[in-house]
């Protein structure tokens, strides 16, 4: 090989990192996104 920096890239180990990454996080980001929207939905009923 020409550099030690060569390495091989397989999808499936790589979507099952991503997914034990989402998979934790994804409860908090639903239940921050609901907050927001209800915020942004009075701020414009009371317009």
């Amino acid at each position: 090989m020409p550099n030690k920096w060569n390495f091989s890239f397989d999808y499936f180990y790589a979507a099952i990192i991503a997914l034990g990454i989402y998979a934790p996080g994804s409860p908090h980001m639903y239940t921050y996104m609901l907050g927001q929207r209800k915020k942004a939905l009075a701020k414009s009923k009371r317009e």
